[in-house]
């Protein structure tokens, strides 16, 4: 770019600028790969405890997960992949406390998914910083669920699932460079593990287990080729 500068000669100098390089979110006909991490807040613990002497729901806790995202964009605004990943959950309940020695018989549960998605995601015209996004995602989510009771000598009882998965969300894209961007979202999202009771060890309690599903936060990070 040439700009023209009024020097102290009262001349006009002629100066050289370089021209500030506008980057595209998503170029059609490219593929893309990222990096993602993920957080589900579930609306409530999705563990509880009934049917003896103290009941209620499990600590509340976060759902933290990992993922690879492959995508192909069939044009500048929209784009399809493919993602998978690995997904934690833990948290425990108190069944009894002894206050002498301090300790504790509490329930642990822990629950591992691995998720499978179908994403189509579609870019907005923004400006040259960013474009608002709007992210779709279905597929299945093998889960595996462990129950372990701290007293029992009893092995973790286990329940492996196959289930629907997916979120619908709002958010933005970033160009950093030419092929790398980074994309934030948020919406809600739904993880079916099925309704389940577990039968502890000496006593009438048991564990009761629902739905996964709530507020879901996305942080990727991808490279364009």
């Amino acid at each position: 770019m040439t700009s023209f500068v009024y020097g102290q000669n009262q001349a006009f100098v002629v100066t050289e600028r370089e021209a500030q390089e506008i980057f595209d979110v998503t170029q059609a006909g490219r593929f893309a790969i990222g990096l993602g991490l993920n957080s589900n807040v579930p609306l409530g613990s999705p563990f509880s405890i009934s049917g003896g002497a103290k009941t209620g729901p499990f600590r509340y806790s976060l759902i933290n997960s990992a993922q690879v995202e492959l995508a192909y964009s069939i044009s500048s605004a929209f784009e399809l992949s493919i993602a998978g990943g690995i997904e934690q959950y833990a948290s425990r309940f108190d069944l009894d406390t002894n206050p002498t020695d301090n300790t504790y018989d509490f329930v642990r549960n822990t629950i591992r998914n691995f998720p499978l998605l179908l994403i189509a995601r579609i870019g907005f015209a923004g400006n040259r910083y960013w474009r608002p996004e709007i992210e779709a995602a279905a597929g299945l989510s093998f889960s595996k669920v462990s129950i372990a009771q701290d007293t029992s000598t009893d092995p973790p009882k286990v329940n492996s699932t196959k289930a629907l998965r997916g979120h619908l969300s709002v958010g933005a894209g970033i160009p950093w460079t030419k092929h790398l961007s980074l994309h934030t979202s948020i919406g809600y999202q739904y993880q079916k593990i099925g309704s389940k009771q577990y039968a502890l060890t000496g006593g009438s309690s048991k564990v009761d287990q629902k739905n996964l599903s709530g507020l879901f936060v996305k942080g990727l990070v991808r490279f364009q080729f």
